[in-house]
């Protein structure tokens, strides 16, 4: 099988051929060569009937030879929507009016009604008074090649609107540290566009300066090819980043770059700093204050401890964590301390100054005044309490002191023999 010319191959070929033609040179010898040649060979005469047609073109469109010599090219192998412009226009170059087109792209139709596209390179025929007597056209079936250029141009175009549409700020950048393209959120962020983009040093744009920093993770990267990270501040980039470098790695050319991605975290850090100095502001003052503050979850044990555990009950916060209140209590007080406290979950309310008796490391009795609110999870299921305990003992045994004081009064008041 005969190996398919170039274009301009072909367009030499043709013009050679036409000359050997036009001088009856060997005819015979091109006819078997235009029969032989894996490329398509038309001639037609000047009313555009086919005078000669060779078997790569059957095959292509799926004739006989007997079912075509003769018959119109336009009207039998193009589809119907071209026929009438293209047959005047030949009929204009047989009639020498316009300068023939020596290359172009049409459909043809096959005979079961499908359609191939082919490039043609044409040549005039004239006899040897010059006179124009038809037309000769090679032509090469390009039609999966297209297509593959439509898929590779749908590709392109679907990789280019993704790459945009990241809100990332991504750079692809050389050897060099320049950059060869940058999405459109790198270029926004730049105030630039990504074509004013193309060609700069990446330092100059991110950083303001004439040398990549010292964190730089594309200057690591093209030591070692190997993916880097970095957390950096760049105020002139308006804010915090993690920048992520992968090498670019072409087999024949080796490493020839990196995709430079990188994530604004400024909100996250923002929101890092305040939930840092609310935690911070919540220990002051948990620790400045003579409450205990606990969590407990749906089974009642303590996960959550801060504020004055030690002072309140004489325990540090690990020894509570994983306990219950119960396990706090005197024996006789543990019963109906629970069934008040289990009513107040079954119906997930918020416990209310709630009085319970506890004992301390050492043994001693301690009586705790109890607030809490229960706790929801994202889905409105019930997942524990959170609240304080107060320590009320000195005011009870205050109260208790200002109690027993008034009763001895109104005995006294009452022997006091009046008259």
């Amino acid at each position: 099988m005969e190996k398919k010319l170039s274009y301009e191959a072909l367009e030499h070929r043709v013009k050679e051929l036409e000359q050997r033609i036009s001088t009856s040179d060997s005819e015979s010898q091109v006819l078997k060569y235009f029969s032989i040649a894996r490329v398509m060979f038309v001639a037609l005469d000047t009313k555009g009937n086919i005078t000669f047609i060779n078997e790569c073109s059957l095959e292509t469109l799926g004739y006989r030879k007997e079912e075509l010599i003769g018959q119109s090219w336009f009207k039998t192998c193009l589809p119907e929507q071209f026929q009438e412009d293209i047959l005047s226009v030949y009929h204009q170059l047989m009639a020498n009016e316009i300068e023939p087109v020596e290359y172009h792209e049409n459909p043809v139709l096959r005979k079961d009604g499908t359609e191939r596209i082919i490039a043609w390179h044409n040549a005039i025929l004239k006899d040897s008074d010059g006179d124009i007597i038809g037309a000769l056209s090679s032509g090469n079936d390009i039609t999966d090649r297209k297509k593959i250029e439509a898929e590779l141009k749908q590709a392109k175009e679907e990789w280019e609107q993704t790459f945009d549409a990241v809100p990332d700020l991504i750079m692809i950048i050389d050897n060099n540290h320049r950059i060869v393209r940058a999405n459109k959120a790198m270029a926004d962020r730049a105030g630039m566009t990504a074509e004013e983009m193309a060609g700069q040093p990446c330092y100059e744009i991110a950083h303001g300066t004439d040398k990549p920093p010292g964190f730089c993770p594309h200057t690591l990267l093209l030591k070692d090819h190997q993916h880097h990270f970095a957390e950096i501040r760049e105020e002139r980039m308006g804010g915090d980043f993690i920048v992520t470098v992968s090498p670019i790695t072409i087999l024949k050319d080796g490493l020839t770059g990196s995709v430079h991605v990188a994530h604004d975290i400024t909100q996250r850090k923002k929101a890092e700093e305040i939930l840092a100095l609310n935690e911070s502001r919540f220990r002051d003052i948990s620790m400045s204050m003579a409450d205990w503050i606990w969590e407990v979850d749906k089974d009642v044990r303590y996960i959550f401890s801060a504020g004055n555990s030690k002072k309140v009950l004489g325990y540090e916060k690990d020894e509570l964590l994983g306990k219950t209140p119960f396990d706090f209590m005197p024996k006789e007080e543990v019963l109906a301390a629970k069934n008040r406290f289990m009513e107040i979950i079954k119906k997930e309310q918020p416990i209310i100054d709630l009085k319970n008796w506890n004992l301390r490391k050492d043994g001693t009795r301690v009586c705790l005044l109890t607030n809490g609110v229960p706790i929801f999870d994202g889905n409105g299921k019930f997942t524990g309490y959170r609240g304080v305990g107060k320590d009320i003992t000195r005011e009870l045994e205050i109260e208790e002191k200002l109690k027993r004081s008034l009763e001895i009064t109104e005995k006294i008041i009452e022997n006091v023999p009046i008259g």
